[in-house]
């Protein structure tokens, strides 16, 4: 019996150093050829310049390039579902949005499942959206907007980039939370959107910092409130929803990255900590600074638990609210 046990034992220690080797191993030598990292937008776009500044950062760091290659439509879902038929070897990667967490409310059928066929690698930044109204309307702070609403139930117009788009869940949870009612507009994208907005053919609409305070600058629109739960830097003295009678609003627009499903833990944890180095880079910090964006970083499984709970607040709203009944 001592015999067999001592034969056993040495066998027993070479197969769990094998298995350890074995996980390892792909870390190590990861990546071993450029990574591709897939985004759901048209290049130009600010997903293209964030994209394209991680893939940088990461390429130097990780010394092999990273790629942007560019997959818009369908709300991200023809990029997310790219993704989640890839190899899983973590050299095809995702840079997502709240877009991803909203997809499930808006398409049936996926190709895909929005949990089980990725692996979360590191929430990347955060940044709140501001409400602007037309110069036109009259309300120069969110308090009076919402008496004005009140005041006329449906009447004033809200334009937003789509039917269930981020901004358009933004709007309709402040029109439910202050037991007001707006007419949402939808438009085929932002430009549309802001052109009607500047005529003054819609009266309002809540977008990103970069993509409306030129023209607050200009007076050309009217910024009455902030979504998050604190005052943003760049708009130091814009008041946060909260602050002016809507308690417990906070919403930010984000990105963050997802790799296959069954990628090697080793090489997600790989990619979760570089990208917490790169975030702490100054041309890093320089960009989202300028967005209105904070440097957020996350573990894998801490990202996982933030998509999960994001999901589940989008779909609440959209239950409860009746959000994306057609008129």
């Amino acid at each position: 019996m001592k015999a067999r046990i001592q034969y056993v034992m040495p066998a027993l220690a070479t197969l769990l150093l094998s298995c350890l080797a074995s996980g390892q191993e792909p870390a190590a030598s990861y990546p071993s050829k450029p990574v591709t990292i897939i985004v759901p937008a048209t290049a130009g776009a600010s997903f293209d310049r964030n994209a394209r500044l991680y893939a940088r950062e990461l390429g130097d760091r990780l010394r092999q390039p990273f790629v942007v290659d560019f997959k818009p439509g369908a709300g991200g879902t023809i990029a997310a579902a790219f993704v989640a038929k890839a190899a899983p070897d973590g050299h095809v990667i995702t840079l997502i949005s709240p877009s991803f967490t909203i997809a499930p409310l808006l398409y049936k059928d996926l190709p895909y499942d929005p949990v089980k066929s990725f692996a979360p690698i590191s929430l990347a930044s955060s940044a709140p959206y501001i409400f602007v109204v037309h110069p036109s309307v009259p309300a120069r702070t969110l308090s009076e907007y919402i008496a004005l609403a009140r005041a006329n139930p449906g009447k004033i117009n809200i334009g937003t980039t789509g039917v269930g788009a981020f901004n358009h869940l933004l709007a309709a949870w402040l029109h439910i939370a202050t037991g007001t009612k707006a007419t949402f507009v939808p438009y085929k994208g932002g430009p549309l959107y802001m052109a009607d907005l500047l005529a003054g053919r819609i009266d309002g609409g809540i977008s990103s910092i970069p993509f409306v305070t030129p023209y607050v600058t200009a007076g050309k629109l009217r910024a009455i409130g902030v979504t998050s739960a604190r005052r943003n830097p760049v708009v130091p003295d814009l008041p946060t929803f909260a602050e002016q009678g809507v308690p417990g609003y906070d919403a930010v627009n984000w990105l963050g990255f997802l790799a296959p499903a069954k990628t090697p833990g080793p090489i997600v944890a790989k990619l979760s900590a570089e990208f917490a180095k790169a975030l702490k880079q100054s041309d890093v910090m320089g960009m989202l600074k300028v967005d209105g964006a904070q440097p957020v970083g996350s573990t894998p499984e801490q990202f996982s638990q933030f998509l999960v709970a994001e999901m589940a607040r989008w779909r609440k709203l959209v239950q409860d609210g009746n959000v994306l009944k057609r008129d």
